[in-house]
């Protein structure tokens, strides 16, 4: 992300762009700086963007005209804020994250964005152009458009499970620790732990010890919504009956999403959509529902009740923490040593590990690698529908100037290396430095932040691209081990026909079904479940099912969102 600064580079851009470059001064119609308004964590500048933020500002930007703000709130505020200042129409923010599962498609198809498609086709855009092709741009159009920048490394990102190694050691040692009774399908040892954690009966083995010796601390941290922990740990820990793969075999389109917490399915043979199914919320005896699938994709995978038993026994002996209801920060909790285990993508372990240290002198991190079908590296798991699942968004309250401003600096982000680099992983030598092999050679395209300052940047929100991705060296040799098999492209099963998105707002009605007040609460009823807080969870769930499938208006609004997807599927199908 650091190109060179050269006056020169800088001039010749700023004509290509047919924009001013004269010193600090603004191009003519400029409104004032380009403000970005972004979320992280805690709500606050992430460590260390100050001085990536100052040294693009007085380098680069000013050479190009373009000077950059940014703010950030935390991301129940940043959603809240957002909806707030786009559906008003309040010229707050120049440029905004936004995503499917936030307001995107909502706000596409209301005409709130600018839509960018022009600049990823301009050879006065280059960098844009060379960095998103035209097939990933397609598979993330929203209301026929490009109305946002398409974020994303990998098209399936790892999540891992970081674990606090040196209790991990001490767990090991702990040769006179005798586990309760009941808490593992199998005889684990203290020894067992003493090459990492391998299993989930180790995970387990782990967590209680925990438990018993660290006062004050949560062993596995989760956020209310059911993310970031406990769950991903329980409900990854058993390969499903049925894979990505098989779902293809079988014609079997997946992962369609309705609403945010709402998933729906549908099957398709010969060119026909033939049934389509609102996982947990659409009645069994619905037409050309879920009895229309093949065998095995028509009833849900009995999984469902280890997992609701054991997320259930998790609370019950305090390894879900009694507080997980009013959670929303597993993550900075676990920064702090007030977790054994939280759930994480795989690239922040680098981050995770420095904010870790510095509030805990003598801590140390690892992973544990829950899912097993990542951890024994299977074929047919990892599926894919080419879609990012972040964004960068232009309000149409901006001039179009400044919207041209902006798409220079990206223009300028994404054309190469350097200049990502920047960003994503911050200045060179101060945050970051390629590893160097054993003869100091350095190896290219890692990132070692071993005595660097901290650099926290959330990069999804503002630069991922596969053109430049870098793999980072860590203490744990398994975070670059599994790195590099996240990047693997062979690992991916694409989604029957990725290029299809749900469009939640074609008409009134199916607005109005997406939009059931009861739908939204049985959202959150099911994270409930997840986080173990409903005694006799198998019982209840059933009991839950009956009484949603038993109610008129939600089946109704469930009945509209079907024959949507089953028409603006076989409508997609039919045009290719």
């Amino acid at each position: 992300m650091k190109r060179k600064w050269t006056g020169l580079v800088a001039a010749a851009l700023a004509v290509a762009l047919g924009v001013g470059a004269l010193g600090g001064c603004a191009p003519k119609g400029d409104a004032g700086d380009a403000r970005f308004y972004l979320w992280s964590d805690d709500g606050a500048t992430p460590a260390g963007f100050a001085d990536v933020l100052g040294a693009f500002n007085e380098g680069a930007g000013r050479e190009m005209g373009v000077k950059l703000q940014f703010s950030f709130d935390t991301q129940s505020d940043y959603k809240q804020n957002l909806n707030l200042a786009i559906a008003s129409g309040q010229n707050k923010y120049d440029a905004v994250f936004d995503a499917a599962w936030v307001y995107l498609s909502e706000f596409a198809k209301k005409d709130y964005y600018y839509e960018l498609s022009g600049y990823f086709n301009s050879d006065a855009y280059a960098g844009l152009k060379g960095a998103f092709d035209a097939e990933f741009l397609n598979n993330n159009k929203f209301n026929n458009g490009v109305y946002g920048v398409p974020l994303t490394e990998t098209f399936s990102d790892i999540t891992v499970a970081y674990l606090r190694k040196d209790w991990r050691v001490e767990c090991a040692a702990d040769t006179g620790w005798a586990k309760p009774a009941g808490i593992s399908t199998s005889a684990v040892a203290a020894a067992d732990l003493a090459d990492g954690v391998d299993n989930f009966d180790e995970l387990e083995y782990y967590l209680y010890w925990v438990k018993a010796k660290k006062d004050g601390v949560v062993p596995a941290l989760s956020n209310n919504d059911a993310t970031w922990g406990a769950w991903d740990l329980i409900n990854t820990r058993i390969l499903p009956a049925k894979s990505a793969q098989d779902a293809v075999n079988d014609g079997v389109k997946t992962n369609i999403l309705v609403r945010q917490g709402v998933e729906a399915s549908a099957y398709i043979r010969n060119g026909e959509v033939r049934a389509a199914d609102i996982k947990e919320f659409l009645s069994p005896a619905a037409a050309k529902g879920a009895s229309g699938f093949p065998p095995g994709f028509d009833t849900p995978d009995p999984k469902w009740q280890g997992d609701f038993l054991t997320a259930r026994r998790w609370r019950d002996d305090g390894i879900i923490g009694a507080d997980v209801m009013g959670t929303t920060d597993s993550d900075a909790k676990f920064k702090a040593g007030l977790g054994g285990a939280v759930v994480q993508t795989i690239n922040n372990f680098a981050a995770v590990e420095t904010q870790l240290k510095a509030n805990n002198p003598g801590a140390e991190l690892e992973i544990y690698v829950n899912d097993p079908a990542i951890r024994e590296k299977r074929n047919g798991y990892a599926q894919t529908d080419y879609k990012a699942w972040n964004f960068l968004c232009i309000p149409k309250t901006v001039p179009q100037a400044k919207a041209d401003k902006i798409m220079k600096f990206l223009n300028w982000l994404f054309e190469s290396r350097e200049n990502h680099d920047l960003f994503q992983y911050g200045i060179r030598g101060r945050h970051w430095d390629a590893a160097r092999d054993e003869n100091g050679a350095e190896i290219e395209g890692t990132v070692s932040t071993a005595g660097m300052e901290a650099y926290a940047f959330p990069a999804y929100e503002l630069t991922w691209n596969q053109n430049y991705i870098r793999v980072q060296s860590a203490s744990d040799p398994k975070v670059t081990e599994y790195s590099r098999y996240m990047y693997d492209s062979s690992r991916y099963v694409s989604i029957l026909y990725s290029g299809f998105t749900f469009d939640p707002q074609r008409t009134t009605e199916l607005s109005n079904a997406v939009n059931n007040a009861t739908l939204g609460s049985a959202v959150t009823k099911a994270q409930s479940y997840r986080l173990g807080q409903i005694a006799g969870p198998v019982e209840a769930w059933n009991a839950e099912l009956s009484g949603r499938h038993g109610n008129v208006a939600l089946q109704g609004a469930a009945d509209v969102i079907k024959d949507e997807i089953i028409g603006q599927l076989q409508a997609y199908v039919d045009g290719l």
